[in-house]
C-alpha cells in the first residue's frame, strides 16, 4: 500500500482521459472516461449472495491488473495529506477490506470509492448504488475486458454489458 499525492493523481488522470468533477458541483471527486469506456460491465450482486460471491467476481477483475489506485470520492483527510492510495497484488487482502463485505455495498453516498487499474484502462466504480444499480466496471482496453468477461463467466457472474461506439 503506498500513499498518492494530489498532483501524481491529477497527472494520472490525465493521463488515463478520466475526469473528475470540479469542486465547486459539490459532488465529490465523481470519476469518469471522457470519451466513455469502450466497455462497461455492470454487475448485480443478488441477496443470497455472500461475501464469498462478492469477492470472486473483485478477484477475477482485480487480478487483471498487478496494482490498482483507490479513491474516495469524498476526501476524509486533510489538505495535504494522500489523495489516494496504490495498492500492490501483495496487498489483496487489505484492498478487500477496504472494500467490506456485501452489506458495504449499501455504502451511503459519502463511502463511494473507485478503482482504477495503473494503466489507467480499468474504473471500477463500488458506491453507494451498487447494491441496488449493480458494480459498474468500465474498460478502455476490449482486450482486457474480454478476459475478464470470460473469466467471470465462468464463476457465474451475473451482469449486463454495454459498449461505446
Amino acid at each position: 500500500m503506498h500513499p498518492v499525492s494530489q498532483q501524481m493523481l491529477m497527472e494520472f488522470l490525465a493521463k488515463a482521459a478520466i475526469a473528475m468533477a470540479h469542486p465547486e458541483l459539490g459532488i465529490g471527486r465523481q470519476l469518469t472516461y471522457e470519451p466513455s469506456a469502450k466497455r462497461t460491465f455492470v454487475i448485480q450482486f443478488g441477496e443470497s449472495d455472500g461475501v464469498e460471491e462478492v469477492q470472486a467476481s473483485l478477484s477475477i477483475i482485480l487480478d487483471s491488473c498487478e496494482r490498482w489506485i483507490l479513491i474516495e470520492r469524498y476526501v476524509r483527510n486533510a489538505p495535504g495529506e494522500r489523495a489516494a492510495v496504490q495498492f500492490e497484488k501483495v496487498d489483496r487482502d487489505r484492498l478487500f477490506e477496504e472494500l467490506g463485505s456485501t452489506q458495504a455495498i449499501g455504502l451511503s453516498g459519502r463511502s463511494d470509492l473507485y478503482l482504477i487499474s495503473e494503466d489507467g484502462k480499468t474504473l471500477l466504480t463500488w458506491d453507494h448504488h451498487t447494491n441496488d444499480e449493480g458494480l459498474v466496471v468500465q474498460f478502455n482496453d476490449v482486450e482486457r475486458s474480454n478476459e475478464v468477461l470470460m473469466d467471470l463467466n465462468q464463476v457465474g457472474t451475473e451482469m449486463d454489458l454495454f459498449f461505446a461506439p
